[in-house]
């Protein structure tokens, strides 16, 4: 099971950086994935879906959803640093 790091929200439009990337310059294509997420102010758990922004060789993968009316959460998936890298 992934974990998901919390890195930021905004509103709706507002500019919000993944990697340089703005993700509201950029259509979002679901994963087919759901995070499992916790609101990190009120403690809310949240199913948000995982998206895919970008083009190669640039793809930025996140996971978003609204915690409140246009108020938008961004969560990247966290590195496990105990895994080998292949």
């Amino acid at each position: 099971m992934s974990e998901w790091k919390f890195i930021g929200h905004c509103f709706d439009g507002d500019r919000f950086e993944i990697e340089g990337t703005n993700v509201w310059e950029h259509a979002w294509r679901s994963t087919g994935g759901t995070a499992s997420i916790t609101d990190p102010l009120y403690k809310v758990k949240y199913q948000f879906t995982i998206y895919e922004a970008g083009a190669a060789p640039k793809i930025i993968r996140f996971a978003a959803g609204e915690f409140s009316n246009t108020v938008w959460g961004f969560y990247t998936e966290q590195q496990d640093d105990s895994e080998p890298k292949t």
